[in-house]
């Protein structure tokens, strides 16, 4: 809080925090001591969080039941199964959505509407929400909306808690096997389907490992601070653990021999982890 406080002046009108994981408690403390909106990203967690919690995972309350929270947003292309292109935000109050929201149609004309093929959707109230697509140019197509709000009514909550009960359950099996490679260990402990592994070696390189794991078709995110890769399960990965942790194994063995990777993002990944000036690589 004391890191945070000489960041908030009088024009403050919110702070954002995200939800990975969980946001931490301490941005929620700041926002309600100097009365600020909260708004958190729940891109990755927020169609997985809620389940796991109803599932008995250890999770902590991540819905507006938090005091402080004002605003979340979520992808549904990531976790709900819908095309790329959307967005979903929640409002606490229709107060605030009130102060966040636009309509394009409303700055038109009838002709002008008319010409540009304006389609206005409205749901009704509890809770209340408009959609607007404009075509030739304007917004997006209607169409991912439309696919995006199929893909929820046809995955339903049984069909997200099925599949957050897989994804969790990947999840552990590989942070749980990571345990028994020599050079290797869990960043911390693994709330959501995200999994980080770091070296516990100065002589295993983690990003030659990257690189290794990526020469067998894997696409592992590069972390810093400390230096890791993460695997990120989604629908499709619940049943590839054990190929995963065989290219691991095997991409692990292989580093015996220095020379074995050439080629590859190991170099830039460790040079940007040593910079002392952040602001230059941003």
């Amino acid at each position: 809080m004391r890191q945070l406080a000489p960041d908030i002046i009088a024009m403050t009108a919110f702070m954002l925090g995200g939800m990975h994981n969980h946001f931490q408690p301490t941005v929620q403390q700041v926002t309600r001591k100097y009365k600020l909106l909260l708004h958190v990203d729940a891109c990755l967690g927020g169609f997985v969080l809620p389940f796991a919690r109803k599932l008995g995972y250890p999770i902590p309350p991540i819905d507006f039941s938090v005091k402080g929270l004002t605003s979340m947003s979520a992808d549904p292309h990531k976790f709900d199964m819908a095309h790329k292109g959307t967005s979903v935000v929640l409002y606490q109050s229709t107060a605030i959505r009130s102060c966040g929201s636009t309509s394009p149609a409303r700055s038109l004309s009838e002709s002008e509407a008319s010409s540009r093929k304006v389609y206005t959707t409205c749901q009704g109230e509890p809770p209340s929400c408009s959609l607007w697509t404009i075509k030739d140019g304007w917004s997006m197509l209607g169409g991912l909306i439309a696919t995006a709000w199929s893909s929820s009514v046809h995955m339903g909550e049984q069909g997200f808690m099925h599949i957050t009960h897989q994804l969790m359950q990947a999840a552990q099996h590989l942070a749980e096997a990571v345990k028994q490679i020599d050079g290797l260990e869990v960043v911390g402990k693994p709330d959501m389907c995200l999994v980080a592994i770091k070296s516990t070696s100065k002589k295993l390189n983690i990003y030659k490992v990257n690189d290794l794991m990526s020469q067998r078709g894997w696409h592992l995110n590069a972390l810093q601070f400390p230096s890791s890769v993460r695997m990120c399960f989604t629908a499709q990965h619940t049943e590839v653990v054990p190929e995963l942790l065989k290219d691991l194994r095997d991409s692990v063995r292989a580093l015996k021999d220095p020379n074995c990777v050439k080629d590859g993002k190991a170099p830039v990944y460790g040079m940007a982890n040593i910079i002392p000036d952040r602001s230059t690589i941003w």
